[in-house]
């Protein structure tokens, strides 16, 4: 067929057997389907809605059949399914069909003349209509009772397909008279993979029916990235829409789909997004909005599906009557509603599913919106010709108000009463302070006000162009009919303006004032936010070069390209400067702006989790406060989905703060070197919630690009292919020499080469050598004075050392001491703090000395701020020569001491002057002082209030001066076993019990120095469980046993108690159940006598284990709503969740999925609230198993994954065997022997540490793997 009028595209209609020529990317389901449908009785086709199945069925199933010479006849329900059979049966076989009361549906059915000798295959289709539509459910019984009886039989077949939604595949149950599922023959369509979805782009508008045009290959590559979901799938129904809205943008003229025509539109996100407001805006004229959204509204159910209501009945119910008519014949015209004739009655539905959501918002378009503005662009200027775009400007204005923006406005009227000059600083002023500038364009250039013959109109764009501000482009349509005396007689101006604007900026054509009012209110509600700039960046004067990575990194963001990009270097390469430079002049302004981004430093006193807070609030447009959410894997969660909801920036600037080599409260003084400690992971995150999020944001298929500045590259990011690796080098000779130039040093190239080379163009030291050469007292920006200095050529391009030390020593004292003295400063300071350490002669003297340092490199200066910081490699070697450290940070702590308190601690952010004092505290060496601080102000809010770990471990470590494996240096005995607990607990808490178990092997000496035999027997019992949690389970029996003769010894029976319900846990471990529950019944006993009801509910929770790992699903059950009834009684909020979790995994033994997902979900957004990271894994574990149960092999993989990864990271031995266990089991089921051995064997390695119900059930599977 060769048809060059028809529409290559269905947009939301459903193809028919007359589009099989345009049909593409279902070949394998064609085959595969119509192999089942022809050998089997019954075909069940299901799907989730949206991915095509009534197509597939139309155009390809149905003409396939039709070649193997059968007779597929396609049935829908009307009002009554029977009927409805009979009526599509005649219609198709050209009989009447006597429809006897006392004869089955089969039985009529078989006895139609030609039946069997045409093949005839029933197709029903949208079968769930069945059980959703009110007038088919009210008939539905003698259909589902017949079928029944016909599918459960075994007389001769007749081949019936039903296609059914996913979602409603329960309610097929009304079809089983047995226990035997009738169905099982069945075929889950899936979404249409990339490469068949590309099929489904290019095929239709090439050869297929004549048409012989083609898609620009960036525009296809980009449809295909954005529309591609995270599985690797792509919608159909998002699909069509896109093309046929793309294919109404062709290029006539080139037979091109072009990338312009898809950015003009917002990609594909705008496109789905607005696909029913913008068809609305265009083709359904203002006083028919509100008609046609209420009919559209009546085409929805509560339920939120669609609803089909008969034409008569819509007329009748219709408040405006006389424009029902136009209003329908236009929104079938558009594809948005269907008429459908069904027996006697016409009936109207909307034509997609994928509609409903469009119409639930459809206020936006039927009563306008103002656009929220906390961090929307909200100041607008708009630029025209005045005289030929009055009545234009007008409807311009408008859409800015209806938007709720400022208008920004200078009109004619003004102009006649100031002086030119005067008006052109006006209207600069006026441009500099806008967001948003709009250029009216029509056919008029404009009054000539420069000796280069430029209009105003042109001027006042160029300026708005230099200055980066976002510009929305207006062009007149050339076809729109414009009175003469509007148009210029010299075209050549206009025309030539107006093709620059088409080649520069995705320009939108317009026609009426009324149509402009509606192009500019939709545009503006699609701008960017304004950039979130945490924490400026004080670029020094002169950047230059660095051209290669600035593109590198501009195709990164624009281009298909993985969703995160690391810039690793050493300090002083510029990473942070490069990062900053190619935002501000690449990325701001420009056309590929993505919708908002986020500059977050972790120079500054910037954790995780206040990032996580503020980009929340950001993402959301200031709609979620995350600070009032206490989970942080909510946060996580929260901010994941609003990342991958719009196009986001993230820059994640200083990362390597947040890796274990960089961490600490000393960090800010820490240069390159660093201990690779810990088995290698110097490189991890501290916090394992922060590694993982990493890894989200650098998987999948994210809308959202996140870029990094880190001196190490993280270990999280290691084999991950959705991360970028740029390695930042030296500096290009060209940019050196012309930077050299910018500083203004004199001297040829060769000699700036020479000097450069000796500094291994390193990006610091040439600044620093620059500063040296222009200050020099004898020959200031002479080149031959770089000659004087000794640099050392086996320091060149380390770092800048050498360099700095130059640098620094040509200062004289006074000046070496005062940088010295601001290098105490963790982060960037106000002038007033900077003043504190004015020792000159004058504020004047001061003021110039500040500025040296500015112009020399050594410093940094944020103009706009007027803050000052040092670069982390100045610092650090500034801090180093800092004589009287103690002084000063006793100058400081006295500084900080003076800032009153906050009156509520609601964030971690309001204890940061608290930690700052009580870091200068420490620096000054008043360790004993800062211990008290930290007790009586930090402890209880950090650990009860914020969960803080990872801060405490940072506060704590301080006072450990001469390393952990030393105590602190504090002066009290109690105040040192104090800490070294406090440390243990949160490193224990955090999942690091290896770090614990050092330091409580040393608060035990420290309590047996002292004689304190009952904190003696708690830290033992503490040591034990760390213990068993990294796998030494004989060490942890020793342990245990200490703890028990000591609480022996001295009656501690409460503490005994405890000891017993631990041993009995670790018996558990052994696989000794009877000497478990020995053990545990020691410590209810005297839990039931002192009515001790919290560690009761803790002994059930043991039991619920024990009887889990014998396989005892009824008793685990019984224990675990035991435990969870008595955490009721306590609230302990870990009770909680290990009472959900057991109850879980109960009921999953038992097969109820419905009572294991709840609990299962309640002990998972427990446990994250509190950050509990010791149970994270086991909970995870059995959501894996749940998804393997239910047959959603993707899911339980990726939770077993998760699991995996949090026990990898803790050392959680005992956690390891089992997962690797579930996953030899996932990987057998699916047939992959060696992945299966592979995992076996590591879960018996890890199991042979004494954990024998794993160490069983890996030889289990072992076996199991050799019978394959």
């Amino acid at each position: 067929m060769n048809n060059k009028n028809k529409r290559p595209y269905k947009s939301l209609l459903s193809y028919d057997t007359e589009d099989n020529d345009i049909f593409f990317g279902r070949d394998d389901d064609i085959k595969i389907l119509s192999s089942m449908i022809s050998t089997s009785r019954l075909t069940l086709l299901y799907a989730q809605s949206g991915v095509g199945k009534t197509s597939l069925l139309k155009a390809g199933i149905i003409p396939e059949l039709e070649e193997g010479e059968y007779t597929p006849i396609l049935v829908r329900f009307e009002k009554d399914p029977i009927k409805s059979l009979y009526a599509t049966l005649e219609t198709h076989l050209k009989h009447k069909i006597d429809a006897s009361k006392d004869k089955s549906i089969i039985e009529v059915i078989e006895r139609i003349p030609g039946f069997w000798d045409k093949r005839v295959i029933l197709i029903f289709d949208q079968f769930e209509e069945l059980f959703t539509i009110d007038y088919l459910r009210k008939k539905r019984n003698s259909f589902v009772e017949q079928f029944s009886q016909y599918i459960n039989s075994d007389k001769p077949f007749i081949r019936l397909v039903f296609s059914i939604r996913e979602d409603f595949l329960a309610e097929l149950d009304v079809f089983r008279l047995s226990s035997v599922n009738p169905f099982q023959n069945r075929y889950r369509l899936l979404p249409l993979t990339k490469k068949n979805a590309k099929k489904a782009i290019e095929n239709p508008i090439g050869s297929a029916i004549g048409l012989n045009y083609r898609y620009e290959s960036k525009c296809l590559d980009s449809i295909l990235n954005e529309i591609t979901n995270w599985e690797g799938y792509v919608e159909p129904s998002q699909l069509q829409i896109v093309c046929d809205r793309l294919w109404g943008e062709r290029d006539k003229t080139n037979k091109v789909i072009t990338f312009q025509s898809y950015r003009r539109l917002g990609g594909v996100k705008d496109i789905l997004q607005y696909y029913l407001q913008d068809y609305l805006r265009r083709e359904i004229p203002a006083y028919l909005y509100r008609a046609a959204g209420e009919i559209l509204k009546l085409l929805v159910t509560k339920r939120g599906t669609r609803n089909y209501v008969g034409e008569d009945t819509l007329r009748e119910n219709f408040s405006n009557s006389k424009y029902i008519s136009e209003v329908l014949k236009r929104l079938i015209n558009g594809r948005i509603i269907q008429r459908e004739k069904r027996l006697e009655d016409t009936w109207i539905y909307l034509t997609h599913e994928c509609l409903i959501k469009a119409v639930n918002n459809l206020e936006l378009v039927i009563e306008k919106k103002k656009i929220p503005q906390k961090y929307h662009l909200n100041r607008v200027y708009l630029c025209s010709t005045i005289a030929d775009l009055k009545d234009f400007r007008q409807s311009a204005s408008f859409a800015i108000e209806d938007a709720g923006l400022e208008f920004l406005r200078f009109e004619s009227d003004r102009v006649k009463l100031i002086p030119l000059e005067k008006t052109s600083k006006i209207i600069k002023n006026m441009i500099d302070e806008c967001d948003v500038f709009i250029v009216i364009v029509g056919f008029r250039y404009g009054y000539v006000s420069d000796e280069k013959g430029k209009s105003a109109l042109e001027i006042e764009y160029e300026y708005a162009l230099k200055h980066k501000k976002i510009i929305l482009v207006y062009l007149i349509d050339a076809k729109h009919p414009t009175s003469p005396h509007l148009i210029d007689t010299d075209k050549e101006k206009i025309v030539a303006f107006r093709k620059r604007l088409q080649k520069d900026h995705l320009c939108t054509f317009f026609t009426t004032p009324e149509d402009l009012r509606e192009r500019i209110y939709h545009d503006l509600h699609r701008l960017p936010q304004h950039p979130y700039i945490a924490h400026p960046y004080p670029l020094q004067k002169n950047f230059v070069g660095r051209t290669k990575e600035r593109e590198t990194l501009t195709n990164w963001l624009t281009a298909d390209t993985p969703p995160m990009l690391s810039i690793v270097a050493i300090g002083g390469m510029g990473k942070t400067a490069l990062a900053w430079y190619w935002l501000q002049e690449a990325v701001i302004g420009s056309e590929f702006q993505p919708k908002g981004f986020v500059w977050w430093s972790f120079y500054q006193k910037a954790s995780f989790e206040s990032f996580l807070d503020y980009a929340i609030e950001y993402a959301s447009n200031g709609q979620i406060d995350a600070k009032g959410i206490k989970s942080t894997r909510e946060k996580m969660d929260i901010l994941y989905g609003l990342l991958s909801e719009c196009k986001f920036l993230i820059v994640l600037d200083g990362f390597e703060r947040l890796l274990r080599a960089y961490a600490g409260i000393g960090s800010t003084y820490q240069g390159n070197k660093v201990k690779e400690y810990e088995r290698g992971a110097f490189r991890a995150c501290i916090e394992p919630n922060c590694g993982m999020f990493l890894q989200w944001l650098a998987s999948g298929y994210l809308r959202t690009k996140t870029l990094l500045t880190s001196r190490l590259y993280p270990k999280e990011l290691d084999d991950l292919d959705g991360c970028l690796r740029m390695d930042l080098k030296r500096m290009d000779k060209e940019d050196a020499v012309e930077f050299f130039h910018r500083q203004s040093v004199k001297g040829t190239r060769a000699e700036i080469e020479m000097a450069c080379e000796s500094v291994g163009y390193h990006p610091l030291s040439l600044r620093l050598l620059s500063g040296m050469i222009v200050r020099d007292p004898e020959n200031p920006g002479d080149i031959q004075e770089w000659r004087k200095y000794k640099l050392i050529p086996e320091l060149k391009g380390k770092e800048g050392l050498n360099t700095l030390e130059l640098a620094y020593n040509s200062l004289d004292n006074r000046k070496q001491q005062f940088i010295s003295k601001l290098s105490a400063f963790r982060n960037p300071m106000d002038y007033d703090v900077v003043a504190i350490f004015n020792d000159f002669d004058s504020v004047e003297e001061f003021n110039e000395i500040l500025m040296e340092l500015v112009d020399r490199g050594m410093l940094f200066r944020d103009e706009k701020s007027n803050k000052f910081d040092l670069h982390p490699i100045v610092r650090r070697y500034c801090y180093d020569r800092l004589r009287d450290k103690k002084g000063v940070h006793s100058e400081l702590r006295d500084y900080f001491a003076k800032i009153p308190e906050p009156e509520k601690i609601e964030s971690l952010d309001d204890l940061a002057p608290v930690i700052e004092l009580y870091h200068h505290t420490v620096s000054a060496g008043r360790y004993d002082e800062a211990w008290r601080l930290y007790y009586n102000r930090l402890a209880k809010p950090l650990l009860y209030k914020f969960g803080a770990y990872q801060t405490i471990i940072e506060l704590l470590r301080a006072l450990f001066p001469d390393s952990e494996y030393n105590l602190p240096r504090l002066k009290n005995e109690s105040a040192q076993g104090y800490t070294l607990s406090a440390l243990a607990n949160s490193y224990s808490l955090s999942g690091r019990s290896r770090g614990a178990i050092s330091l409580f092997e040393m608060s035990i000496e420290i309590c047996k120095k002292q004689g304190d035999k009952e904190n003696l027997a708690i830290v033992l019992c503490n040591l034990a469980l760390d213990q068993m949690r990294i796998g030494e389970l004989n060490a942890a029996e020793a342990t245990l046993s200490r703890s028990i003769e000591i609480c022996r010894e001295i009656t501690y029976e409460f503490w005994e108690a405890v000891d017993h319900r631990e041993l009995g846990l670790l018996q558990i471990y052994f696989g000794k159940f009877e000497e478990a529950k020995e053990e545990l019944s020691k410590s209810t006993k005297y839990n039931k006598e002192t009515n001790h009801r919290q560690g009761i509910c803790v002994d059930e929770a043991y039991r619920a284990l024990r009887s889990l790992l014998m396989s005892n699903a009824e008793d685990a059950l019984k224990y675990a709503e035991e435990a969870r009834e008595l955490a009721d009684v306590e609230h302990y909020e870990i009770d909680f969740v290990q009472a959900e979790w057991l109850l879980g995994a109960a009921y999953l033994m038992k097969g109820n999925f419905v009572e294991a997902e709840k609990h299962l979900t309640e002990a998972l957004t427990r446990d994250r609230k509190i950050n509990l990271v010791e149970l994270e894994p086991d909970i995870l574990l059995e959501f894996a198993k749940l998804r393997f149960k239910k047959n959603r092999k993707e899911e339980a993989l990726k939770f077993a994954d998760e699991a995996l990864q949090i026990a990898d990271r803790c050392e959680y031995r005992l956690k390891q065997a089992d997962i690797h266990n579930f996953l030899a089991e996932f990987y057998l089921d699916a047939g992959e022997l060696e992945k299966a051995r592979v995992h076996t064997e590591i879960a018996k390695e890890r199991a042979e540490c004494g954990y024998k119900p794993a160490l069983e059930n890996a030889e289990k599977l072992l076996n199991a793997i050799e019978l394959r």
